[in-house]
């Protein structure tokens, strides 16, 4: 279960890895839209699982997931939060409350992600979904405040920014 990255492009793949991955009730740690590139990124920490009590049964492990959504179009927000929002900058946690993925009549990939009513909800159509994993672990350095380090690598990395932001996932180099 190394960190890893996967392209998922069928509607049985999708369906399969969001509903297999706690994909309700991951932290929403930040989102962009990135419209030039037409692509919608969610970074979540998922709800602690059986993947990570088979590495380490302490509470110290998360593990932290990029959704890229890809060559999306017919894009809907139901709040400007949504578009660009980071849990450093709010201070608020919020989590995923419901999504809906559909395979509609011309074969096009649907999704619609609800949050809560803060942070809104967001559809649209796309083509492909890029997923990034990382496995973290936290070392409590005072009160209320940790560092956390790649689980495999030891690289330290920031909660609030677990993936590199530039160049998006997705974009050919």
């Amino acid at each position: 279960m190394k960190d890893h990255k996967i392209r998922l492009v069928s509607f049985q793949d999708i369906q399969k890895y969001l509903l297999g991955k706690n994909l309700l009730e991951s932290l929403v740690i930040s989102t962009r839209f990135i419209e030039e590139k037409k692509e919608f990124e969610f970074v979540t920490d998922i709800p602690f699982d059986n993947d990570l009590r088979k590495l380490d049964n302490s509470k110290s492990l998360r593990k932290f997931r990029l959704l890229c959504f890809s060559n999306i179009r017919d894009i809907h927000f139901k709040s400007d939060i949504i578009k660009q929002y980071n849990l450093s900058i709010e201070k608020e946690s919020h989590v995923i409350q419901d999504y809906k993925l559909e395979l509609n009549n011309r074969n096009n990939l649907f999704i619609n992600i609800y949050v809560d009513s803060r942070i809104g909800e967001v559809s649209f159509l796309f083509d492909d979904l890029i997923v990034k994993e990382k496995v973290g672990i936290s070392k409590k350095i005072g009160i209320n405040n940790y560092k956390y380090f790649n689980y495999y690598t030891n690289e330290e990395f920031d909660f609030y920014r677990p993936f590199p932001l530039a160049p998006p996932l997705g974009t050919k180099k």
